[in-house]
């Protein structure tokens, strides 16, 4: 691979740079994460827009606990990241992604009742069943109307 991105850059050989870059945005590392889930977590959201035009299959790989990026960014409370991977995978046409669940049986929208993050449910909802359940029997709404209510202010 560093043989290959070498003689890209050597070469001027675009084609040959960016399949090396690509391979890199795949490289999975501890507990299966590549770049993509890294930068949801931190929630980079211009370099999630780079490497999704670089690799735009990696919006589809699972980390050890079987998260997507788009899991990872409603989990750590990114809105603009997750809205970035959720237009992109609207825009490719890969909406089953949301549905997705990770270990616990949780999808996006599950995450975003748990973490109190109206705004990222309201994007999440009309491309996923509400009625799912995760592992322990709750659905989205369930998982809602447990959340500790705000005090009247």
């Amino acid at each position: 691979m560093d043989e290959r991105l070498r003689q890209g850059a050597e070469n001027g050989n675009i084609h040959t740079l960016y399949a090396a870059i690509r391979e890199l945005l795949r490289l999975q590392g501890k507990e299966r994460i590549i770049p993509l889930h890294y930068v949801a977590e931190k929630g980079y959201v211009y370099v999630l827009d780079e490497f999704l035009l670089a690799c735009q299959a990696s919006v589809v790989d699972l980390t050890i606990r079987r998260e997507t990026a788009l899991h990872i960014a409603v989990r750590n409370r990114w809105p603009e990241a997750f809205r970035v991977l959720f237009e992109w995978v609207q825009w490719q046409g890969r909406e089953e992604i949301l549905s997705r669940t990770h270990e616990e049986g949780n999808n996006g929208l599950h995450i975003a009742s748990y973490t109190n993050q109206p705004k990222v449910a309201r994007l999440i909802i009309n491309n996923v069943g509400i009625n799912k359940m995760n592992f322990e029997g709750s659905t989205a709404l369930d998982i809602v109307l447990k959340l500790p209510k705000e005090p009247d202010t």
